[in-house]
């Protein structure tokens, strides 16, 4: 409707997303779900919530939460320098992708499932950072190809 792109929005709305994950794993945190995996240090959880009371647990959604916060302000700064439309929600798929691919192996609430030896969620990050790497790939290159065409244009 008033001929902005998809990149365009992707790249607008991206790091607000990032934001409002890391309030979501916050509502985790104080739901107990999404919790980590038993360790000798972590966070005990109460009854009477989603996660195992009395154990120390790694504390995965506050971790996630702590990455999303970061990411959030990485992508405003990237944004900020952004060279193509799309760099910024690239640079989103492929940071989310990381960061969650690693968190998952400190997530103890393995009724999610699994494809192999991998969460559901790390075999999903394989496809969604390949998605990024090529939206950084095909976007940045096409901007190189716009930047050539301009300057060849200016030649004649």
């Amino acid at each position: 409707r008033h001929q902005m792109n998809f990149m365009e929005w992707f790249d607008l709305l991206i790091p607000e997303v990032a934001l409002a994950q890391g309030f979501g794993r916050l509502g985790c945190f104080f739901a107990g779900c999404c919790y980590g995996i038993p360790v000798e240090w972590g966070i005990t959880f109460p009854e009477g919530g989603l996660a195992p009371a009395g154990i120390p647990l790694f504390p995965s959604q506050l971790i996630s939460s702590l990455f999303d916060f970061g990411m959030f302000f990485f992508l405003c700064w990237i944004a900020k320098r952004k060279k193509f439309n799309g760099e910024v929600g690239a640079w989103y798929l492929i940071l989310y992708s990381v960061g969650r691919f690693i968190i998952e192996f400190f997530r103890g609430d393995l009724i999610r499932g699994a494809v192999g030896t991998l969460s559901t969620s790390q075999f999903i990050s394989i496809f969604t950072l390949a998605a990024g790497i090529a939206i950084l790939v095909v976007m940045r290159n096409k901007h190189k190809g716009d930047a050539t065409k301009k300057v060849s244009g200016l030649s004649l």
